[in-house]
């Protein structure tokens, strides 16, 4: 029995099933203000520690994925099968206290979305690496979302990019000697990346500040990537010493809103995903504004 703590929002008529390796789950509401649901886990077969520990492990990712936030997983405990408690957790996870401004998916939406994510997670995990990867991709992304000051947020959302642009490019055959995938920069190969996942990397017109600031015929991979390296490095040329400059604000935070769409959407292509999500770009949207996935069929006409 794995306890739930944050904001995880799904709206649930009954517990709703779904699956992780080894393990069949099923995620309901717990009556208590502690805590937002509770998930019994029936294993496939006998479990040790590390079992458990593991499935924990991906139930955080999978959750903090679908709040935008970092959601506490905890504690857990095995019940025997007259349903005794026969060990517990009681070690702190990674947990974040408030919530996300603006999620990709909805409340409405999020059962059958995670039910869809289990199961992209659970086919990736086929490959260790992998799994290990996309684990981590959400790890760092998931901070953009929070209230760090927003350079800090362009760059934890940069670092999943750019973990993601190295794996998913040598895991498709796109590269496959690595000194090939890294003599390209940074914003190629990102631009590669959103390339295999259908997405579209012109600089969106809302982010008129981000667009204006750029250098003339950068698209969203390359804006983002020159905002990130004025905020991490130094310039190397030598005039910038006498009159050091940092991109603006409103530049920054076009540049986090575009990063973190990015992320979202290699990460929903990655698992597989083939459903409705909400853009963070453009005008303020309804929580309910929800369009497909710009690889789905029906995005075409669109």
């Amino acid at each position: 029995m794995i306890h739930v703590v944050g904001p995880l929002r799904v709206d649930l008529t009954g517990a709703v099933g779904f699956r992780l390796p080894g393990w069949s789950l099923r995620l309901d509401h717990v009556v208590d203000a502690t805590f937002s649901y509770v998930v019994e886990a029936t294993p496939d077969d006998a479990v040790t520690a590390e079992d458990a520990d593991e499935l924990v492990s991906r139930l955080a990712a999978l959750f903090s994925f679908v709040a935008c936030w970092d959601v506490g997983v905890y504690p857990y405990c095995g019940l025997d099968d007259s349903g005794r408690v026969c060990w517990i957790v009681l070690a702190p996870p990674r947990f974040r206290p408030g919530s996300a401004g603006i999620r990709w998916t909805s409340a409405p939406e999020a059962a059958d979305a995670l039910v869809a994510l289990a199961e992209g997670m659970t086919t990736l995990a086929q490959d260790d690496a992998a799994d290990q990867i996309v684990r981590r991709a959400v790890a760092l992304l998931t901070p953009a979302h929070g209230t760090e000051v927003v350079e800090v947020r362009v760059l934890t959302a940069c670092a999943a990019l750019e973990l993601l642009s190295w794996a998913v490019l040598q895991w498709e055959g796109w590269f496959t000697e690595l000194g090939e995938l890294n003599d390209l920069s940074a914003a190629a190969r990102l631009r590669l990346l959103l390339q295999w996942a259908g997405i579209d990397p012109v600089l969106n017109a809302s982010l008129h500040d981000l667009r204006d600031w750029a250098t003339d015929g950068a698209g969203g991979p390359e804006a983002i990537v020159q905002v990130r390296n004025r905020i991490l490095h130094p310039a190397q040329k030598a005039k910038w010493l006498r009159d050091p400059q940092w991109p603006p604000g409103a530049v920054v935070v076009d540049a986090w809103h575009l990063a973190v769409e990015y992320a979202e959407l290699v990460l929903l292509r990655l698992l597989g995903f083939n459903g409705k999500y909400g853009t963070r770009l453009g005008p303020r949207r309804a929580e309910r504004d929800l369009k497909p996935v710009p690889w789905a069929p029906e995005a075409a006409g669109t």
